[in-house]
């Protein structure tokens, strides 16, 4: 009679998730850390042309380099991208989009990054 009494009085638990802590815990479009980065060149400006971050350039395959074009002005050079920048843009038609990322103005560049 004694168990069966304690066993009466003693409140019992019940085993939950919270499940709003959970959602907090778990990973989704704003926790994640981006894997791919864009790829980034270094483009000489030409004179007279004028570019701020946040401009958009169509990077076109120029013989060995590339270039980047405003409309049907070219604003940049880039001479010495990486093998793999210009196979990528090779192999999308010879034409890409860029973003003006930085741009130095003491030395006449711009970084770009390339998608």
């Amino acid at each position: 009679m004694g168990a069966e009494f304690l066993d009466k009085r003693n409140k019992g638990y019940t085993k939950h998730i919270d499940r709003k802590r959970a959602a907090l815990a778990t990973s989704d479009l704003f926790t994640q850390e981006p894997n791919d980065q864009p790829r980034r060149v270094i483009a000489k400006i030409r004179r007279g042309a004028s570019l701020a971050i946040g401009d958009k350039l169509i990077i076109e395959k120029n013989g060995a380099g590339l270039i980047g074009c405003q409309g049907n002005s070219v604003v940049a050079e880039i001479e010495n991208a990486s093998p793999t920048i210009s196979d990528a843009v090779s192999k999308s038609s010879g034409v890409a989009t860029g973003t003006v990322e930085k741009v130095n103005a003491i030395s006449g560049t711009a970084e770009v990054s390339i998608k």
